[in-house]
């Protein structure tokens, strides 16, 4: 079975489900695609993978596919520990952030549109001074203080020496997790079931 596999759900989802596919003899009949969840939809469309996990903000609108969603994510802002917002009591929106340099992701990560969104929202565009596609990259940087970042909570370990910031906004999108896949062509219905009873958050 092919299946997408979008970066950040196959770096901190995906292991956590790994065990439960092996015990059920799933796991070794599953080959990855790995690309951004946009574009693991059009392959799903077409027929070119079987199925993908998806990070997405809004539903998917294709007549024919089923998404099902199965858990969700807010976002944070990130700065490191010695960063002047590490210890804010007042509540964070982002319009505090227009003059803070952001380490950001590039388009081809569902970020980046939840960041436009915001940008949209309220008028305002802060300096991005780094794109990359590597999470951990982004991390790190924000952990030298070289700038601050805009990322899933998914994302965010224990031992990543950062802060986590929520953002008080009314109406900041969340990253929504799903199993996407054609109508006519579901997945076997023990892989289904598993999946969407799948709860990542209690692990």
């Amino acid at each position: 079975m092919k299946f997408g596999l979008p970066p950040i759900i196959g770096t901190y989802l995906f292991p956590l489900l790994a065990p439960q596919l092996l015990q059920a003899n799933l796991l070794n009949r599953m080959q990855p695609v790995e690309q951004g969840s946009q574009r693991l939809l059009s392959l799903v469309s077409t027929g070119s993978i079987d199925f993908a996990f998806i990070g997405i903000l809004d539903e998917v609108k294709d007549p024919n596919l089923v998404v099902n969603y199965f858990a969700n994510s807010t976002f944070k802002i990130i700065v490191s520990k010695n960063h002047p917002l590490a210890h804010r009591t007042q509540p964070l929106y982002f319009k505090d952030l227009a003059s803070y340099p952001f380490i950001a992701l590039t388009n081809s990560f569902t970020h980046n549109k939840a960041f436009s969104r915001l940008e949209t929202i309220n008028a305002i565009h802060p300096t991005r001074i780094f794109h990359t596609d590597d999470i951990q990259i982004v991390k790190k940087l924000v952990a030298q203080n070289v700038g601050i970042s805009f990322i899933t909570a998914i994302a965010l370990q224990p031992d990543d020496d950062l802060i986590a910031l929520d953002l008080a906004d009314k109406g900041v999108p969340e990253f929504k997790i799903g199993l996407a896949y054609r109508e006519s062509f579901p997945p076997a219905p023990a892989l289904l079931d598993l999946i969407i009873s799948f709860h990542p958050w209690s692990n």
